[in-house]
């Protein structure tokens, strides 16, 4: 049991470590467009 909520923790780290990156690209873009 520990070990799925281990890999389920994993998986959504990664799922949210990638909004995040996609969100500070847009505020780069945003940030060199003025």
């Amino acid at each position: 049991l520990a070990l799925v909520i281990l890999i389920i923790l994993i998986i959504l780290s990664c799922f949210f470590f990638k909004l995040l990156i996609r969100s500070a690209l847009l505020i780069i873009k945003k940030l060199r467009g003025f």
